[in-house]
This record gives structure tokens, sequence and C-alpha cells, in this order.
């Protein structure tokens, strides 16, 4: 039998010790969240940030380390694309294990028939501030370069449940633990069209008759200012649809992601130049160049490449 000795503690006072305690293990998500589709937190784990879905011209697929080199982020390697992203950001219950919380995401992405494009953990992803800062613009994953995991990997539309099936889903996870012990998780999630939204050889051509430019989505600047073979094939596919243009294009390379603006010039002249060099060998006479940091554009990617027809007046 419980002997009370002076007064009994209030209703009042106990409901706020329930209130106290329950808020500790039980956190809301942010208003208007959601989980992407298909991809399953882990238990207990609360959204603290989030960017619901929204198109992005060119969004970058990492798939290899990052790091910086002098003033320069250089990515070993990534997949540029036109897609739909939603960006979600977690954090877990106090106590969660870093561990735990990896194997809960190996575990969904194989649960979904998900190709493993890269992973790593711990210092062999570079460095934790970058990922961050530059890859995901979160201050809440920044963590000892130690304490951190990435995995990218492609799921199929159908796996998800995505209407459009023949869409790829692009997922990248990453999870650290911060200094305060805090384990976050960080989930990626862009829909891919097969054919990229605004690449297609009709869609450049109106772009060009009505404003007299064209962002190339599927050419693309990697962050050394390079265009690899997939971008140059990709302008080999327009140029029969150009030639009605050809003497009065120019392309011009952009590369905004560089703190050092002389080197992202000379970078973009190369780039510049290495685009029309492509297009005069399949037919099309075209200008070149390199705009550098210079000529950001809303709503646009800082490092891409533009098709323009100097002089242009846009249409009514």
């Amino acid at each position: 039998m419980t002997v009370w000795r002076g007064q009994r503690p209030s209703l009042a006072v106990v409901a706020v010790a329930l209130l106290t305690t329950t808020s500790a293990f039980a956190q809301s998500d942010i208003s208007g969240s959601s989980d992407p589709v298909g991809m399953t937190r882990y238990p207990g784990a609360w959204i603290i940030e989030y960017a619901p879905e929204t198109n992005v011209r060119s969004y970058e697929f990492v798939t290899g380390e990052v790091a910086r080199i002098r003033r320069e982020v250089r990515i070993d390697r990534s997949i540029r694309t036109a897609a739909k992203l939603v960006r979600v950001t977690y954090r877990t219950p106090n106590g969660t294990r870093l561990d735990d919380v990896i194997e809960h995401y190996e575990e969904v992405i194989s649960d979904l028939g998900g190709r493993v494009e890269f992973t790593c953990r711990g210092q062999d992803c570079g460095h934790s501030t970058i990922w961050a800062n530059q890859v995901f613009a979160v201050k809440e994953l920044a963590a000892p370069d130690a304490s951190q995991f990435y995995l990218a990997s492609t799921l199929s539309g159908s796996a998800v449940g995505l209407a459009d099936s023949g869409s790829d889903a692009l997922v990248s996870v990453y999870v650290v633990q911060r200094p305060n012990r805090r384990v976050n998780a960080q989930v990626d999630f862009a829909i891919a069209s097969s054919s990229s939204s605004g690449s297609s050889a009709e869609d450049v051509v109106n772009a060009l008759n009505s404003v007299g430019f064209a962002v190339v989505a599927t050419a693309l600047p990697n962050r050394s200012g390079e265009l690899d073979e997939a971008s140059l094939e990709a302008l080999d596919g327009l140029a029969p649809a150009l030639a009605a243009f050809d003497g009065r294009l120019v392309v011009v390379c952009h590369l905004g992601s560089l703190d050092d603006p002389e080197q992202s010039r000379r970078r973009t002249e190369a780039c510049a130049e290495r685009g029309s060099e492509r297009l005069r060998a399949a037919g099309v006479e075209a200008g070149a160049f390199g705009a550098g940091a210079f000529l950001p554009r809303e709503g646009e990617s800082p490092d891409r490449l533009e098709l323009v027809i100097p002089g242009a007046k846009p249409t009514p």
C-alpha cells in the first residue's frame, strides 16, 4: 500500500510530466512533409527538413567520392539529368546507432530491387562538410568524416509504384552521426524520365525559335568543365534538327560551381569549343563562348551547356 506523505501532486503536474516524457520519444514531422515513394523511414525518425517535389533541369546524382582540391570541389563521378526531385532530412531518436540506420536503408534498397551505383563509408566518402554544404545544402548533415555513409541506387519505376513505370528513380541516402551523437539521414528521391524533359530535338528547336536560347540538359559539363562522350553524343543527336540555325548558333558553356572565376572562364572556353567542334563535325556551323561563372540563370544549374542565337528577340 502506498502511503502519501504531504500533499499529492496535482493532475496538472502529472499531465505536464507525461507530456514532457512523451515528447522526448515522439517527435512530429514538419508541416506538409512526407516520405518519398517506397522509402520507409527508420523507425521512430521524424522529418526536420523537407523540399517538396520540384522539376530540376539539371540534377547531379553523385556516384563517386567528393573532395576539395585547393578551393575547388571535385566529384569523382556523377550523372546529370532532368528530374523531379524530393529531398527529405530525418532525425532519429536519441541513442540510435549509426550502424542500425545504415542497415535499415541497405535493406530498403535491397527489398526494392535497387541497383547500387556507388556506396562508401567513413573517409572513403571524402569530406562530410562537402556532402553537407555543396551536395545536399543541409547543415544538419555536417559530421566527422569517419561517421558518414552514402549509398546511390537506381530503382525501376514499377518497383516503387510510379505512375510512369518507364521512369527510373535515382535514390541517394546519406547517413551521419554528428558530434552530439545524433544520427541524421538524408534521402534524395529523383524521378528521371527515360527522355529528359526539355532536351528532345523538338524542345530545343522550339526554345531557340521562341526565346533565342536552349539549355541542353543531356549535354552538361562536369565540374572540371569537360563534356563526356554521352554529352557529345547528345549534341550529335540534335545536329540534324539544328541545320536551320547553321551559322547562327553559339555554344555557350557555364561553370558556376568553382570558387576561382578565372579558372572557371578558361575551362568553359575549352568546353564551349569542344561542343562547337562536335556540331561542326556533324555539319552545323556554330561559334563558341565560355561564360565561366558570370552568367547565372534563375532556375538552372550553374554548370550547363546552352545553344544561343545572339541578338534573337523572344517571340510574344
